[in-house]
């Protein structure tokens, strides 16, 4: 799962807990990190900086229709300069948007099939070493043959 880290701790998965309520407390962690109210400065910087090109290319599409053969194909250029611009400045943040309410959206269906398993009695209600949440709190095995630090 790149991009679940929590000030350099990793976030488990929550599809890979061994109990009821260690997928409950993956789960809240990464569901909270897509439920954000707001906007990041990085988005809401590309949606103001998508503005300019935006209206640019209406401009120089509008010039590109009314105006004769002589510039005509300076205009095409920068018209479709513009709306590239426009197009990648603003589909990388509803890209984003769309990937989190996509994963958001998977989270939700998982939480629901995991408590109907855990209702069944599928899985343990509880590990016997308690909820682990993020990657440190997993023991460090050596392979067999190796020594640790070497």
């Amino acid at each position: 799962m790149a991009g679940m880290t929590d000030r350099g701790r990793d976030l488990l998965p929550p599809e890979d807990a061994t109990s009821w309520d260690e997928f409950q407390e993956r789960y809240a962690i990464e569901r909270g990190r897509y439920q954000v109210t707001g906007r990041s400065w990085k988005d809401t910087a590309r949606i103001a900086g998508s503005v300019v090109p935006g209206l640019a290319a209406v401009v120089f599409w509008v010039a590109f229709a009314l105006t004769g053969a002589g510039v005509r194909w300076l205009l095409l250029v920068l018209a479709l300069l513009c709306t590239l611009l426009f197009a990648w400045a603003l589909g990388g943040v509803l890209r984003r948007r769309w990937r989190a309410g996509r994963r958001g959206r998977q989270l939700d269906r998982l939480r629901d099939e995991w408590h109907a398993r855990a209702e069944r009695g599928e899985l343990p209600r509880t590990s016997p070493d308690g909820p682990k949440v993020w990657r440190n709190q997993i023991p460090n095995e050596v392979p067999e043959g190796r020594h640790p630090g070497g």
